[in-house]
């Protein structure tokens, strides 16, 4: 039982990795990503390799709380959808 216990919840942060994942690759081949400012370019470049890598929280840990809020707003202000689907994963993940 306690196996899968551990697969459900294994199944699960994959499938939430997994989106976000597919959530950053949509983000950097749209206009939101193009509309950002350079640093912020940045952040969303590596947010999505840490995605790649399964290392989003200690991305998020490495870059800062209040960098991470400020980039939200940033993608907020250009795509309010994208945003909020960004921050829904992103705190899913963070969360595990």
């Amino acid at each position: 039982m306690k196996i899968l216990i551990g697969l459900a919840v294994l199944s699960f942060v994959l499938c939430q990795t997994d989106h976000l994942l597919l959530l950053l690759k949509a983000m950097h081949a749209s206009h939101s990503y193009q509309a950002l400012p350079p640093e912020e370019k940045v952040i969303a470049a590596e947010l999505l390799a840490a995605a790649e890598v399964d290392q989003i929280t200690h991305y998020v840990d490495q870059l800062g709380f209040v960098k991470l809020l400020q980039f939200l707003d940033h993608v907020n202000k250009i795509n309010a959808t994208e945003a909020h689907l960004l921050e829904r994963y992103l705190e899913q993940v963070n969360k595990l």
